[in-house]
């Protein structure tokens, strides 16, 4: 349902053109949108007869919409209407500064609803993809949390010693190696061999062994 709060149009304007942008509106941004206020830059003429949407373009939250009015007395003109949009979704927020390099917990976040039109970013309204996650900026109070700036610790941090089981021809051999980069389990990962230098790939497995599969 559209709700209009507020409303700033000429007079005349008849209520099938305020339908028709209202329309046009709601198409370029969604259906479950509301109008915050709709308001002509270039005001249509007086009188006209018809009426048709040349163009529509949404910046931010605002839609801006350019109508040809046509009638028997003048040559056509143009008229030019802006409608501000929301979009309000239930999204995830912090409940106090969090500063960068702090880990997130429930405590930490609170939903709230928030007009994402506009809004740039990686939103969520699931707990799931953020608790547990570290912060890589500062969040203040009350500030959308965006999912691009969380990450999980990574389950393998560089340098930390791992073992690796090696196949070759049927026969496994286990090893010490050395993480090259921070990684996740189901990464390939380099590594480099304690003993010997070398340095070669494995997959990271549950119990954080690297396997690795040779001919």
């Amino acid at each position: 349902m559209v709700l209009l709060q507020t409303l700033t149009m000429c007079s005349n304007l008849q209520s099938s053109l305020l339908e028709e942008v209202i329309r046009e509106g709601l198409r370029l941004t969604s259906p479950d949108a509301t109008v915050l206020n709709i308001e002509w830059s270039i005001s249509p003429p007086e009188k006209y007869s018809e009426f048709k949407v040349i163009s529509s373009s949404l910046l931010g939250n605002v839609v801006s919409i350019l109508v040809k009015f046509t009638s028997d007395d003048f040559v056509p003109a143009y008229g030019r209407v802006n409608l501000e949009m929301a979009l309000f979704r239930n999204i995830y927020v912090a409940r106090r500064t969090i500063k960068s390099g702090e880990r997130l917990s429930e405590k930490d976040i609170s939903l709230m609803k928030w007009n994402v039109l506009g809004l740039a970013g990686n939103f969520t309204d699931d707990a799931q993809e953020i608790v547990g996650k570290i912060a890589r900026k500062l969040f203040r109070e009350n500030e959308p949390l965006d999912c691009y700036y969380l990450f999980k610790e990574p389950d393998v941090k560089v340098g930390q010693v791992l073992r690796a089981f090696i196949e070759i021809g049927g026969v496994t051999v286990t090893t010490l190696v050395r993480a090259m980069k921070d990684s996740y389990v189901g990464d390939v990962i380099a590594v480099r061999n304690i003993q010997t230098g070398f340095i070669f790939h494995g997959m990271l497995d549950d119990n954080l062994v690297v396997r690795v599969s040779g001919s």
